[in-house]
């Protein structure tokens, strides 16, 4: 056989298959002789691509192959059972199907049953050839892998055992508890312990575990557990611990109104699957019945078959699970339970709780709405007594008119209802009655008219309740105000009234006792006015009532104004001013249901007559009640009189006109029970209206008229009240009220504008030049059309009018003179409502001056002011531009920045605030646009304003606050420096002895900054100018330090070092909605009077870390996504102090939530997940010592930030801080959520030695994967976001940065390459590129095409200047390691740009990019050149373990050949293709950097031309023109035009050659030589690519040059004889105009050389010649004679032999000439 093979192929195929046939006879020879392990047994069984042993696709042996088992009706207690037996694993845990391996290709084995107690899976009834599976499934099986449970009744309960070396151990009780219970039920599937105990279920009959558990209970897995060695090393009989776990809860009745009736449902997989059968419905249901705890089965109904799977039950099964499944589509099940109601309820309403002989009493029984009808049956168990009622709304109510002994005893109500034609009831529990006499009793009864709350969530909240003749009834609904519940709350000894609703009653509207009104002053609610006997409540409504339960105000003059009391020991206190701040204020204007705190002083209500609260209130300001407060002792227990803190807070916001055009008018509504409810009346409208106007400060009542009913009620009010829920309300529907108030219009704005330059700015006020025009304008927001504007001047009885056209009017004055002067006003009237209504504008004060008298030059061009504001350093900014002044249109802004260079130039204070306002004209006026300034610049032109005027987008100019007469200066932000204050127009420091914590609290107000914090001279250094010679002498509560007064120093001097410095808070103006804590939620920003969303499109982590530290939180843990609404941008860089110092937009953009750890946050550290450990300590933060934190402690604070495992943990790691250390030592387990959850215990040693701060780095998060690449580092790229996994998708520009970060969080390499993803469920993300995870870069909720990354797994190209170059490292042991040169060489550089997808080596040196900072790879690499990647490659040990400095490997690749010009007649031009997923691609563009981009890399030149292409399968690139290949540019998988591009380098290079006719042509040593006379001809040519052209051949000796059109791209120019003269280097270059381009290309030189003719080498020559011809006939002579006819067929005459040699000859001539002769020689042949 082997020789047959050899000669049936040719010699050189037998040579080099001998050594392949060799070697397999020995590799078969070698397998035959080492099979020493048998084959499987036949039907043996296994689980392969499991997560564990034990778990996975069931596979048979059978005949020789595995097969996949089939799915049919298998039972988790039988089939499965026996299968965990075979393979030694635990209990079941589930059974399911997966898909084929290969799509159902592949066979599979049918199992039909086990009885459970077979040993192996073979001895069950497997039949039947091997087939395709139905449906393309395959059985999986998960059984637990080191614990199951034995000699139980069912899978949940048994003999708990352990596997200990492959054989199974029993447990002693002692070693086993609650807790490890607990982990066994979750490991082997089934619901929490039920039954723990020693020899519950037998000894067993093996060995006995040797160990002690130590489970926490969160565990998956028994094998999670920690363990250790047992006390005791022996267990005593009857101790073998058995264990009952109850059944899963994955079984659930849907559709029936119970959850003992429904269609059946199983948790399957990961949802809820119907459950369907063809037979034994009875025994299933039963099953079903049983397990939910339900009873028997009653009634077995067909359901649908909706995504249902097969179940056949025996009925003896204590759980579905344990039944038989099959996955073949069958008829849903609907069951039917016996205990299908829920059990009824039985109370007792009566006085006291038993009840006395000769009172009324009611038995009420009620039951869950489920079903409606039915009827109650009381029975008494001392008699035979029983009462029948019908339900009515579930309920029925028993009378009794007087209780004597009779009626002692037990009574039970049943509740009966005919359902699914079937009677159920269901009985409730005893009610056990005494009847006592009333004068034996030693409680005394309530007095009559006695009020109570019950069912409220406090005992100052619930439903009202009235004592009245014997019984409790409720209080129904009539006319009712905050006086009445005013009394309700004193008498119950509560706090101040909060809210007054209704709610449904008890006993469904039978019984009630009605209120008409109280004063408001009364003690006790009977000293109002109740009159009429009990009745049926109208609407069915009892009154529900909310007091506040510690906390009150009085002596006020409304319900948010008062002295602060609190409840101490069921008595009231006032509190101190001096242990109560603004935050404590908020919590108590939230508590009793007002608005933000207006004011707070101390003896603002008076003093109180009682005891002072002795606690120091340590609010946090989001508290909901004053009761969730810490509290501290108080430093000094004494509280001096006039110093019981009064507070006023606002009126809450709960009151709105709506529909009117104006805040000011419209329907009236009212915030009431979550929604806004229309308020309606039938009288008094005039003293309602008045109560809105006021509260809503709106003015007086213009109008009041009745609306409509919707969604109405009744309001009546005196007139008197400040807020609207202080007046009387019923819940009657009634018309609703419509208001209109005196204050409908807003206040219109007055300017002065000219077109001349005529108009500035003086220290009064505007001027006019006289002689110069000038126009006043009115105009006010668009709130009604029409109306008209009337021009005031005041200092004559002057007026002008006009009507308002958009809103606005234009008062003309052609030239000013002295009659100018004066003070004007608009008034703006308009007739609405059928009521004239007007408003006035403030004053414009107008001076005309002389232009010649001015000494003050017109404004420099870009000049600002600042217009309409309120001070001289507040209103509209204006920009002088061309002759007028403009408003400043909106655009990215920053109070650092841009508003701070402008307060500096007009002399003003620090930025305050930065807004926006309505344009004056509409819009119709123009503006600047200031694009951005650096924030240090002098004046406001030296900034970056670009454009020429035009409407400001969306119609708003910019307004700008500043401080008037105080600054801080050299601080490190708005709210720190030094004090200096204005001083004819100079500014002047102030010495620490003038001024006080008082005058800082109204600085730090001013500035808009929070409480002062640090008050201390020279903290901010000294200054340079003079020192203020006053002292301040503030209260605190002004609103400007120019408010304060002052008094002259008494020491005229302040010595070096006390210039004072202040640092006071960030404002309280950002905060966290929505997330359940201080530290989460949405980020909204208190701007213009209201909390406004703030959002974000980038740099979201900058602004996330901002937040976290104004609100004194942690770290930033995460930013999921927010919402738009009514949101505004912000961006920031992440060093401000506070979010107000950022930029910010009025666009509107995504919300932004922020997640921040509330008492830990890591500093000073690269990233997110890296930094000093600081926890919060008394509002401040603190370090914490390497010896009180150990790994336990760094999981907890890991895990709590979002980030993965420590990697790193030492002290010093990250600096020391400049704060304090924490004094405790924490002592975690690991498994907390939060640090806080931790216990502490005291510092056994109280100092931290330096250097011992200690740092951590967490490892980067696990939420990013590539999925579908067949990697780890390769595929569609997924964020684990809000509890699943979501594409992520980027734009087109941002590609490459994105796949960045996602290969270095993976710990991959370099990115290779970014194909395309898709759309599906994709979220934008925008990386810079350096982040180091993905969730710090910026997200939004945009759907974008899904981004596809392919990493390099194990090296990486760092430090170069584009993909296809840098340093070279690999992956060691998950860190990177550069390779050193002499372990690397041209062979593994070649594998290496191949991973890459780049193209072959181009330069390989040691140093050629820097060294790199981490270890050196110390193998050396073996690579052939052909592998595809590194890891395929063979390494070595390193025979020299040092790499010399200057010698880590640096790797140049040449970029890969993936693009190309096609149809353009040279690969220099053409439409761009791009090689792409296996095909070519038309690239699309418009801009010219693709084409740079696209020459460079095709070696072209420059770009000459770029024309458009068609759209045909193209997809969009962008380049910045710098990139070294297109595949660095963006791209974009939406078509564009496809790009065509002409490059510089269009034509080739000509050839240039010589030839002669005579033979005088020959190679010298130089080059070319040609004998002097001979003629020669010298011959340009080019490759065909254009038609036409020219050729220049142009001689560098001289100036002499010729010119000939190329014919059949070449030319020939001839020289008759040789001489001197030719002698020099000759070129050739061709021309050529082509694409309406004039393009050129130059040949290499020609060296010529002319010298003599020798006759020797003429003669030796020809001798030459006929040396070969003579040669050639004698060889033909010798090979063609053997007959005449082949010597007829291969005749050769001496001709053709002649010319053979010539032509060998001239082969000879021309390998003389050189490569450019030979070259052309071939082409003119």
């Amino acid at each position: 056989m082997t020789v047959d093979l050899f000669h049936s192929v040719e010699p050189q195929l037998e040579t080099d298959m001998i050594p392949a046939v060799i070697l397999m006879i020995l590799f078969r020879s070698t397998d035959l002789q080492a099979q020493s392990v048998s084959p499987p047994a036949e039907y043996s069984v296994r689980l392969v691509d499991g997560t564990t042993s034990c778990s996975g696709k069931v596979e048979v042996f059978y005949r020789g192959e595995w097969l996949g088992l089939c799915p049919s009706w298998w039972s988790i207690m039988k089939e499965a059972k026996v299968l965990c037996r075979e393979l030694n694993c635990g209990n079941p845990v589930a059974e399911s199907i997966g898909p084929l391996v290969e799509d159902g290709r592949k066979r599979g084995l049918f199992l039909y049953s086990c009885r459970g107690n077979e040993s192996l899976f073979r001895q069950c009834d497997i039949r039947g050839e091997p087939g395709y599976c139905f449906g393309e499934y395959y059985h999986h099986v998960i059984c637990s892998e080191s614990v199951w449970l034995v000699d139980g009744a069912g899978l949940c309960s048994g003999r708990v055992e352990v596997k200990s070396s492959q054989s199974w151990a029993s447990v002693c009780e002692a070693d086993f508890d609650r807790q490890d219970a607990e982990v066994v039920c979750r490991d082997i599937g089934c619901g929490a312990p039920a039954a723990l105990q020693g020899g519950l279920y037998g000894e067993g009959e093996g060995q006995t575990w040797d160990k002690e558990f130590q489970c926490k209970g969160k565990e998956s897995l028994l094998l999670d557990c920690d363990t250790s060695d047992r006390k005791h090393n022996t267990c005593l009989p009857g101790n073998a611990v058995g264990l009952t776990c109850s059944e899963p809860d994955n079984v659930r009745l849907v559709g029936g109104g119970s959850r003992c009736a429904g269609g059946v449902e199983w948790y399957d997989q990961g949802e809820w699957r119907t459950v369907g059968t063809l037979s034994d419905v009875k025994a299933m249901a039963a099953v079903v019945c049983r397990q939910l705890g339900c009873g028997s089965t009653l009634s077995v109904l067909p359901g649908d078959t909706t995504r249902r799977f097969g179940v056949s039950c025996s009925g003896s099964e204590s759980s579905l699970r344990e039944c038989l499944t099959s996955y073949d589509l069958l008829p849903g099940l609907t069951v039917i339970c016996s205990d299908l109601l829920v059990q009824p309820d039985i109370s007792l309403t009566d006085s006291l709780g038993g009840v006395s002989r000769d009172h009324n009493f009611t038995i009420t029984c009620s039951t869950q709405p489920q079903y409606p009808g039915g009827s109650f049956l009381l029975t008494f168990t001392g008699s035979n007594i029983q009462q029948i009622q019908p339900a009515v709304n579930h309920s029925a109510a028993f009378h009794f008119p007087a209780a004597d002994d009779s009626h002692q005893g037990n009574y039970s109500c049943v509740y009966d209802n005919y359902v699914f034609s079937h009677n159920f009831s269901s009985e409730s529990e005893l009610l056990s009655l005494a009847i006592t006499d009333l004068q034996v009793q030693s409680v005394s009864p309530p007095a009559e008219y006695s009020v109570r709350l019950v069912n409220g969530t406090t005992s100052c909240s619930g439903t009202v309740e009235v004592f009245y003749r014997g019984e409790w009834l409720g209080l129904c609904p009539v006319w009712w105000s905050m006086r009445d519940v005013k009394v309700l709350c004193r008498e119950l000894n509560c706090g101040n009234p909060v809210s007054e609703s209704i709610g449904p009653l008890i006993e469904d509207g039978r019984r009630g006792v009605f209120l008409y009104s109280c004063r408001g002053n009364e003690s006790l609610f009977r000293q109002c006015d109740i009159r009429g006997r009990p009745g049926v409540c109208n609407g069915g409504y009892y009154h529900h009532v909310t007091c506040s339960e510690s906390v009150k105000l009085v002596d006020g003059a409304g319900l948010c104004s008062g002295r602060v009391e609190v409840k101490s020991n069921q008595s009231w206190a006032s509190v101190c001013e001096a242990d109560f701040d603004r935050q404590d204020a908020e919590v108590v204007c939230r508590d009793v249901g007002c608005g933000a705190p207006a004011a707070l002083q101390g003896g603002l209500y008076g003093e109180g007559g009682g005891q002072t609260w002795d606690k120091e209130f340590q609010c946090k300001g989001n508290e909901s009640l004053l009761l969730d407060c810490d509290t501290s002792d108080r430093e000094n227990n004494t509280c001096l009189p006039g110093n019981a803190v009064g507070l006023t807070c606002s009126e809450p916001d709960d009151v709105r006109l709506v529909g009117g055009g104006c805040r000011c008018a419209g329907g009236v509504e009212w915030y009431d029970q979550g929604e806004w409810r229309t308020v309606g009346t039938l009288s008094d409208v005039k003293a309602i209206a008045a109560v809105v106007c006021r509260q809503l400060d709106c003015g007086s009542t213009v109008s009041a008229l009745t609306g409509n009913i919707t969604r109405g009620f009744g309001v009546s009010c005196s007139g008197s009240e400040s807020s609207l829920r202080e007046c009387s309300r019923s819940y009657d529907l009634l018309p609703g009220l419509t208001v209109i108030c005196s204050d409908l219009l807003v206040q219109p704005d007055i300017f002065l504008t000219d077109s001349m330059g005529g108009v500035f700015r003086g220290h009064q006020g505007p001027e006019v030049f006289r002689g110069y025009s000038f126009t006043i304008t009115c105009s006010t927001q668009p709130q009604y059309p029409g109306g008209s504007f009337l021009l005031t001047f005041t200092d004559s009885n002057r007026t002008q009018t006009q009507p308002a056209v958009n809103h606005s009017a234009a008062f003309l004055f052609p030239a000013a003179d002295d009659s100018h002067q004066g003070n004007y006003s608009c008034v703006y009237d308009n007739d609405v409502f059928s009521h004239n209504f007007s408003s006035e504008s403030e004053l414009l004060s107008l001076t005309i001056t002389d232009l010649q008298a001015q000494s003050v030059s017109p404004p420099a061009e870009l000049s600002v002011r600042l217009v309409n504001g309120t001070t001289s350093c507040s209103g509209k900014v204006e920009v002088f531009y061309r002759g007028e002044w403009l408003g400043l249109c909106p655009s990215w802004w920053s109070i650092m920045k841009e508003t701070k260079v402008l307060c500096r130039e007009l002399n003003c204070g620090n930025p305050v605030a930065e807004s926006r306002g309505p344009l004056i004209e509409d819009g119709r006026g123009g503006g600047l646009f200031l694009y951005s300034c650096r924030g240090n610049e002098s004046l406001f032109r030296q900034c970056e304003i670009r454009g020429e005027p035009g409407v400001c987008d969306g119609g708003y100019y910019h307004h700008v606050t500043c401080s008037e007469s105080v600054r801080l200066v050299d601080g490190a932000g708005l709210c720190s420096g030094r004090v200096e204050v204005k001083s004819n127009q100079s500014w002047a420091s102030v010495c620490e002895a003038d001024f006080d914590r008082q005058d800082a609290e109204v600085v730090c107000g001013e500035l808009g900054c929070g409480a002062p914090a640090a008050l201390q001279g020279g903290l901010y250094g000294e200054g340079e100018g003079q020192t203020w010679d006053k002292e301040f002498q503030c209260k605190g509560k002004e609103s400007l330090l120019l408010d304060c007064d002052t008094s002259d120093r008494e020491n005229n001097t302040c010595l070096p070092g006390n210039a004072v410095g202040l640092t006071c808070s960030e404002p309280d103006d950002v905060r966290l909605v929505g997330g359940g804590s201080r530290c989460a939620g949405g980020v909204e920003w208190y701007d213009q009077g209201e909390w406004r969303t703030v959002g974000n499109l980038s740099d979201v982590k900058a602004i996330a870390a901002l937040v976290c530290r104004q609100l004194g939180c942690g770290s930033t843990v995460s930013v999921p996504p927010g919402n738009i609404t009514r949101g505004f941008g912000v961006s920031c860089s992440g060093s401000e102090s506070s979010l107000r110092e950022c930029s910010r937009s009025y666009d509107l953009l995504p919300g932004l939530t922020v997640i921040c750890s509330e008492s830990v946050r890591l500093v000073d550290g690269a990233s997110l997940c890296s930094g000093r450990v600081e926890v919060k300590s008394n509002q401040s933060w603190v370090s914490v010592c390497e010896a009180d934190f150990d790994r336990q402690d760094a999981e907890v604070v890991c895990g709590e930030l979002g980030c993965g495992a420590p990697a790193a943990l030492q002290g010093g790691l990250y600096g020391e801080g400049g704060g304090q250390t924490w004094d405790k030592e924490f002592q975690c387990k690991g498994n907390e959520s939060l640090l806080l959850d931790c216990d502490t215990s005291d510092r056994e040693n109280n100092t931290c030695l330096p250097g011992n701060a200690v740092g951590l780095t967490c490892s980067k998060p696990d939420d990013v994967r590539l999925v579908g690449g067949g990697s780890h580092c390769a595929g569609g790229v997924e964020w684990y976001d809000q509890g699943e996994w979501r594409t992520v998708g980027a734009d087109d520009w941002n590609q490459r940065d994105v796949a960045a970060v996602v290969c270095r969080q993976l710990g991959c390499g370099s990115t290779v390459s970014v194909p395309p993803g898709n759309t599906t469920r994709g979220f934008s993300v925008s990386c810079s590129g350096s982040e180091g995870a993905l969730r710090e870069c910026s997200r939004s909720y945009d759907l974008l095409p899904g981004l596809t990354v392919i990493c390099s797994e194990s090296v990486r190209l760092v430090d170069g200047a584009g993909l296809c170059s840098g340093r070279v490292e690999v992956k060691s042991n998950q860190s990177w390691a550069s390779v050193c040169e002499a372990d690397f060489d041209r062979q593994d550089a070649e594998v290496v740009c191949r991973e890459f997808g780049c193209g072959a080596p181009a330069a390989l040196q040691g140093g050629l990019y820097g060294e790199g900072g981490g270890q050196t790879w110390d193998k050396e690499f073996q690579c052939k050149g052909k592998e595809s990647l590194l890891l395929d490659c063979d390494t070595s040990d390193r025979e020299n373990n040092t790499c010399l400095p200057g010698n880590a490997v640096g790797l140049t690749c040449s970029e890969p050949d993936d693009v190309r010009l096609v149809g353009g007649g040279s690969r220099c031009a053409g439409g761009v293709e791009w090689y792409d997923q296996g095909e070519w691609r038309t690239v699309g563009a418009e801009d010219w950097d693709v084409a740079a981009v696209v020459c460079r890399q095709m070696r072209c030149g420059s770009t000459v031309s770029v024309l458009p292409g068609n759209t045909t399968r193209g997809f969009g690139v962008s380049c910045s023109g710098s990139d070294s290949s297109l595949r660095e540019c963006w791209r974009s998988y939406y078509l564009r035009p496809g790009l065509t591009v002409i490059c510089s380098d269009l034509l080739v290079q000509p050839d240039i050659f010589l030839t002669d006719l005579m033979g005088g042509v020959f190679r010298g040593h130089q080059g070319p030589e040609m004998f002097r006379g001979y003629n020669f001809t010298i011959t340009c040519s080019t490759q065909p690519q254009y038609p036409g052209g020219s050729f220049l051949l142009t001689f560098t000796g001289s100036n002499r040059t010729q010119t000939q059109p190329a014919v059949n791209h070449s030319a020939a120019f001839l020289f008759p004889a040789a001489d001197d003269s030719h002698q020099g280097n000759y070129s050739c270059v061709y021309d050529n105009y082509v694409f309406s381009h004039n393009f050129s290309s130059e040949s290499e030189l020609l060296s010529l050389t002319i010298t003599a003719s020798p006759l020797p080498a003429f003669i030796i020559r020809h001798v030459v010649v006929l040396l070969i011809l003579l040669t050639a006939i004698t060889t033909s002579y010798l090979y063609y004679k053997p007959t005449r006819r082949q010597k007829r067929v291969n005749r050769v005459s001496s001709m053709d032999l002649y010319v053979n040699a010539m032509e060998m000859v001239s082969l000879s001539s021309r390998a003389e000439a050189g490569p450019g002769e030979e070259r052309a020689a071939q082409g003119t042949e």
